[in-house]
């Protein structure tokens, strides 16, 4: 059991926790992690989770990435893809893969990639190709 913790750039603590991690010796700043656990506590005092089978962290820009089984829980909202990577310098959540959501109060929705933005809560959805996003709006 391996935690990492502290402060992103923007000043939201985060807990990072691994079931496992290694790392190589050419590469100390890049930790491999499996069966990983993430908790953003965020300035406003709302809590971001993101789990996932493995993960890489790199503990010199803090940035995080999640891969196979991610899935990320924001207040009622649910967001499940392959992969989701978080970068510190831009404070930004980026999903892709397989990515589907669903909140409880809007409905769903499923997309090639989504982008989280932490400073201004606004989701952007996009697609390859000529595809078209997916969604469900509750009423």
């Amino acid at each position: 059991d391996i935690e990492y913790s502290g402060f992103d750039l923007n000043g939201n603590r985060y807990v990072l926790n691994a079931g496992q991690a290694e790392f190589k010796t050419l590469t100390p700043e890049l930790i491999n992690m499996k069966e990983v656990i993430a908790n953003f506590y965020l300035k406003d005092d709302t809590i971001l989770t993101v789990t996932s089978d493995e993960g890489i962290y790199n503990n010199i820009t803090l940035d995080m990435d999640f891969e196979k089984n991610v899935k990320a829980d924001y207040l009622t909202h649910v967001l499940f893809s392959d992969s989701l990577s978080y970068s510190n310098s831009s404070a930004k959540l980026k999903a892709t893969g397989n990515v589907r959501g669903e909140s409880v109060e809007k409905g769903e929705f499923s997309a090639d990639n989504v982008e989280y933005d932490l400073t201004d809560k606004n989701l952007n959805f996009t697609m390859i190709g000529d595809k078209q996003v997916n969604v469900k709006i509750k009423n």
